[in-house]
């Protein structure tokens, strides 16, 4: 299986591997304002025929789908800005074509009708398991076309990062898929920068409440969420087994949320990766996060990158260090530790044969 890049203005790419008829339309309507001059649209043209030719043996006829789908799992339309048509088009290749696992729309200026327009291809596209649609224009109507349609389709990777303005109701409707199970194959869902606050947060952790199979949750880079936010999804995590990975980058929680995660994270064995950087929780903070991680035996990844840490911390820190083994990846980036506690950190790190590259200071 291979993986199919589509530059900006480059749509020739999609005619030639998902079939003339389907192409066509997307050249169509992905070189509308893009494509350029009547010279590339020429040379787009010739550059068909010639792969046309070469891929004879295969086509049954000129305007039939050229049958080299099957050599393609991931397509990658980064930034083609497809408008309408295209997504139609995309809507209608989706439906028709099972190879295609991977779907990459991030930066297509993509807008509530075209999302719902994709959304509505999900039960009918069957092998597709990763959709991107970070940096678009996602309000929360995508949201809530995309968690009406995640049932009876196979989507396990969801990101939605960077669409502004999805907000709590976007959120909510997602959340609220997941609890259901309607959205019973998603495995990562990401909701960083979506100006995401306590109420999606409250939902969020209503839905890890019922135990779902999500693995990954990303909410970084919300800042609405602060400790309020933090509060609502510990509560969520106590009664999870399933969530692995939490991302929680940047959303303005102090040593009152780390306190209250810090609870969730006492005995939980199924989360092995938390990244709670940018984030004033301070030393306090700190120590609240690591204490239970000195007897929790899942955690393997900590990021604590600018939080505001001193030397006050790394006495918890050492003794964590050495109580749990399990713990291979740790950032300390960026935080105000001295030369000689750092340097404490490096022996303790190293003297328990860790990877001295999965240490950051």
């Amino acid at each position: 299986m291979g993986v199919f890049q589509l530059a900006p203005g480059h749509t020739e790419a999609l005619e030639g591997r998902v079939g003339a008829e389907h192409g066509r339309q997307c050249v169509t309507a992905l070189g509308t304002g893009s494509a350029g001059s009547e010279i590339e649209r020429v040379h787009l043209r010739r550059y068909l025929d010639r792969r046309r030719r070469r891929l004879g043996a295969r086509a049954k006829a000129a305007s039939a789908p050229v049958e080299v789908a099957a050599q393609v799992d991931t397509l990658n339309l980064t930034a083609s800005r497809p408008g309408a048509q295209g997504c139609d088009a995309l809507a209608s290749m989706l439906r028709a074509n099972s190879a295609f696992q991977r779907l990459g729309m991030a930066r297509c200026e993509l807008e509530d009708a075209h999302i719902s327009t994709l959304a509505l291809a999900l039960p009918q596209a069957r092998g597709l398991r990763i959709l991107d649609l970070t940096h678009n224009r996602a309000m929360a109507e995508s949201a809530r076309a995309l968690a009406h349609h995640l049932e009876g389709c196979r989507l396990e990777d969801l990101d939605l990062g960077f669409n502004v303005k999805l907000g709590d109701a976007g959120a909510v409707a997602l959340a609220d898929a997941i609890a259901s199970g309607i959205a019973r194959n998603l495995r990562a869902l990401g909701l960083a920068r979506t100006s995401l606050g306590r109420d999606g947060a409250e939902a969020l952790a209503r839905a890890l409440r019922t135990d779902p199979p999500l693995a990954r949750l990303d909410l970084s880079h919300n800042p609405n969420m602060a400790d309020a936010g933090w509060i609502v999804l510990a509560d969520g995590l106590r009664d999870n087994s399933h969530l692995a990975a939490l991302r929680l980058v940047d959303t303005r929680a102090t040593d009152k949320g780390a306190r209250a995660l810090a609870g969730a994270l006492e005995g939980r064995r199924s989360l092995h990766a938390l990244l709670v950087g940018d984030n004033a929780i301070g030393d306090s903070g700190a120590r609240e996060l690591l204490a239970p991680l000195s007897r929790n035996q899942g955690l393997e990844t900590l990021s604590l990158k600018r939080c505001g840490l001193t030397a006050n911390v790394v006495g918890q820190l050492v003794q964590t260090l050495e109580q749990n083994a399990l713990l291979q990846e740790l950032s300390l980036k960026d935080n105000l530790l001295p030369k000689e506690s750092q340097d404490l950190v490096r022996v303790v790190w190293a003297s328990s044969g860790r990877d001295r590259n999965s240490l950051e200071l």
